[in-house]
């Protein structure tokens, strides 16, 4: 089964039926995804030390081995994300162009890739994603993708996301 769409499903379950609680995901790498829900939207997100947004970029490509669901629970910790509906498409979005980005053919490492977009997202926040996924595949090469996100940055932010990245 497709961990995207098991995670996502998961997810949705709890969005639907307006749950509060905590869901545990235990995943075939063997790590613990700890989502913290109050009424269906998600409050809190950990995955093998990320958190929050950071947690979304870890995604792409598990796979769901076990499930557990504690009712009522909540976290002492409270992320800013976006919308639990944000999140599910986010999710969705992101295995996609993990599986078809031809980034490899331009000769940027999936690391390079991962990192060069959860950093233009910390600058930019959730919208970041589908930018970087446009410039992702326009770019020719690492430096012309960090060039192309640069000009949609600001001058002192500009500035620290190409030193962040280079």
């Amino acid at each position: 089964m497709s961990s995207d769409s098991a995670i996502v499903g998961h997810i949705q379950q709890h969005l639907d039926s307006q749950s509060t609680g905590a869901l545990f995901l235990k995943l075939a790498d063997g790590q613990l995804l700890q989502l913290f829900f109050i009424n269906g939207e998600i409050q809190s997100m950990k995955y093998h030390g990320a958190t929050g947004l950071d947690v979304l970029n870890e995604l792409a490509g598990l796979e769901v081995a076990k499930s557990q669901f504690h009712d009522g629970a909540v976290s002492r910790v409270v992320n800013q994300l976006p919308s639990t509906t944000d999140i599910i498409e986010m999710i969705k979005s992101r295995s996609v162009v993990e599986m078809s980005t031809s980034a490899a053919g331009v000769g940027i490492s999936h690391d390079d890739v991962v990192n060069i977009e959860r950093a233009f997202i910390a600058f930019v926040g959730p919208i970041g994603d589908m930018i970087f996924k446009e410039e992702l595949d326009n770019a020719k090469s690492k430096a012309d993708l960090v060039n192309r996100l640069s000009q949609q940055l600001d001058g002192s932010d500009r500035s620290s996301f190409q030193s962040q990245v280079e």
